[in-house]
């Protein structure tokens, strides 16, 4: 579930749509399965939102964080991405760092 941030590459939807699927299909079968599934879902809304945000701050920074801000989105999938995945591998839970709770 964590790692279908990479998909965001080959289409944007896929990041929240696959996420969500995988998380609906077995987030009865495991605790662990079902706090994964919603830590994964309310990052990638973070990660939405922060993007729309993006535009107001780009405008009060005099459009420096048009440059910067994207990368720093970047940034912060990746590891967030990286971190989930292995703490799910090794069966340890896992919070992101700057994510809405929104889904609990």
């Amino acid at each position: 579930m964590h790692l279908t941030l990479m998909g965001h590459v080959v289409l944007w939807g896929i990041a929240i749509i696959a996420p969500l699927i995988m998380w609906n299909t077995k987030k009865n079968e495991s605790p662990f399965l079902d706090d994964h599934g919603r830590e994964a879902l309310n990052f990638q809304i973070s990660l939405i939102i922060y993007t729309f945000l993006i535009v107001p701050l780009g405008l009060l920074t005099c459009g420096l964080g048009f440059i910067v801000f994207p990368i720093l989105l970047y940034v912060l999938g990746i590891i967030g991405m990286i971190q989930a995945a292995i703490a799910a591998n090794r069966g340890e839970f896992y919070r992101y760092p700057m994510t809405f709770r929104i889904i609990h």
